[in-house]
């Protein structure tokens, strides 16, 4: 009995849904929060984040109270997520330097990675690029000259886990011993040793 009263009411989400949604395209501010609520809680309709937030931006965005609660619920459950994948992404963007030099065509990625505000993320990238040979190290030298701290200590961690990769790197590194940044000078210390 309980599993016919699930499905009938499921049945009658989605019914639910597809009222609402009807309402919506036709610029019913009211039924597109409701679709975006129902997509960010999967009711009546698989859970989807990125309808979700189209449907509150057409109600109005951040003028509408409760467009602006959802979005902020919407915000959160997507942190939540992106928590969640961390370690995953993380993997995968190391995977690439255990790839090595057949991995050059992911450089733009990494390099976009190391520029992210994530330090969890930039270090890896940097790391994986020095293990991709001369190509990314080329890019870990351009980087040390960054004006952003956390992408000159990216690159230069970065070129302390290259090894012998890291040789063309010699005079930004010894050069970045004179680097405002202690821990920027303590990485290339490091490399240089290396």
């Amino acid at each position: 009995i309980a599993a016919v009263r699930f499905e009938s009411n499921q049945a009658k989400l989605e019914r639910l849904f597809h009222r609402y949604e009807t309402k919506a395209r036709e610029r019913d501010r009211e039924s597109q929060l409701r679709v975006g609520a129902m997509y960010l809680e999967g009711l009546g309709v698989r859970e989807n984040f990125a309808e979700a937030e189209r449907w509150f931006a057409q109600a109005g965005g951040e003028d509408h109270p409760l467009a602006m609660l959802a979005h902020g619920k919407f915000c959160r459950k997507c942190r939540e997520q992106e928590e969640a994948d961390r370690r995953l992404h993380d993997a995968a963007v190391r995977a690439l330097g255990k790839i090595g030099p057949n991995a050059a065509e992911a450089i733009p990625v990494l390099e976009q990675e190391i520029t992210r505000r994530e330090i969890f993320w930039n270090h890896s990238a940097a790391d994986s690029l020095g293990q991709i040979g001369e190509p990314g190290v080329a890019v870990l030298i351009r980087l040390l000259e960054s004006k952003d701290i956390a992408v000159r200590r990216a690159a230069a961690a970065g070129l302390s886990e290259a090894g012998a990769n890291a040789r063309p790197a010699t005079a930004a590194l010894t050069a970045a011993l004179q680097d405002d940044d202690p821990i920027v000078r303590g990485w290339a210390e490091r490399a240089l040793k290396r």
